[in-house]
């Protein structure tokens, strides 16, 4: 139960995490917001964990022991986890944020398992299901209702722009979350830190003449980067470890599936945003699809 109102607590966390970045990126570019952002989720780390996340211990109970340090071949599995999962996919999100409302494109994002299949599909031929293969469908239908209601302004208004770049962060955070199944011998906490570091080692020569003026770092756009820098990394990581060992990641997949309603709701009261009837038809679709794809596909890895 506890696992279930962590998760529950951490979709409404994260819906809220798009206000302030969207405040954010109306001052700063989106590699000096990422900047910030993975500096303080770094800092946040070391005080809570200090040099525990790297210190070798022995086998925890029956399980494995997991590995602490990088091995010099992990190198290039890092660096492309950081360029995929963190520079690449962060940069489009946030792209995408300056053209679309922060609904629509976590409706995108829910796209993420579906695509997943697909690239098994593709890759690895395991081939799906009937069952999932009319979710992925069915999030396909939502997708074209979503993109249809804005047809008329889809290339005069800049949406194009923002579905692109929110499609490319579905099939970037897809390419992560493969590079990171081949890491899965690094202790959790040790792998987000070293993967924290590549990414701040990458970023920083990216926001050399960029950043905003000291003007530009008002009250409101300090606290705004404080909480998209630590909201959604210290109590929020905690969270998703705790409910991954607990209920699994295929159930925690399926409340990923429910950010965009929380995402809505706290865009329409905070930010103004408004999306059509279409679209929340679209979305409910894809919503649903997405979880059935997702039950479907806990189901048969069991």
């Amino acid at each position: 139960m506890a696992a279930h109102i962590m998760m529950t607590g951490l979709i409404i966390l994260w819906g809220f995490d798009y206000v302030p970045a969207k405040v954010c990126l109306e001052v700063m570019d989106p590699m000096v917001l990422l900047f910030f952002k993975f500096s303080l989720a770094l800092m946040s780390f070391v005080v809570i964990l200090g040099g525990q996340a790297f210190i070798v211990r022995g086998r925890s109970g029956d399980g494995p022991k997991k590995r602490k340090l990088m091995r010099v071949k992990d190198i290039p599995l890092f660096i492309i986890a950081a360029l995929t999962g963190q520079l690449l996919y962060f940069k489009c999100e946030y792209t995408a944020m300056d053209y679309l409302p922060v609904a629509l494109i976590t409706i995108i994002l829910a796209l993420v398992p579906v695509m997943s299949v697909i690239i098994e599909w593709a890759l690895y031929k395991r081939k799906p299901n009937a069952k999932i293969l009319l979710g992925v469908t069915a999030c396909v239908g939502g997708i074209i209702l979503i993109v249809g209601a804005d047809i008329d302004q889809l290339f005069g208004g800049g949406y194009i722009i923002g579905y692109i770049c929110a499609f490319i962060a579905v099939i970037f955070w897809n390419v992560y979350n493969f590079i990171v199944a081949e890491l899965d011998e690094y202790d959790i906490f040790a792998l987000v830190i070293t993967e924290s570091v590549c990414t701040l080692l990458m970023c920083a020569p990216l926001i050399i003449g960029r950043l905003p003026a000291a003007e530009e770092f008002t009250p409101k756009v300090i606290v705004c980067v404080l909480l998209v820098g630590l909201l959604d990394t210290a109590p929020g990581y905690v969270m998703t470890v705790f409910a991954l060992q607990t209920i699994g990641p295929t159930a925690c997949s399926i409340y990923n599936e429910f950010l965009p309603v929380s995402t809505a709701i706290f865009g329409a009261i905070l930010l103004g945003e408004s999306i059509s009837i279409l679209q929340i038809a679209g979305g409910i679709i894809v919503i649903t699809a997405g979880y059935l794809v997702i039950r479907e596909k806990g189901r048969l890895d069991i």
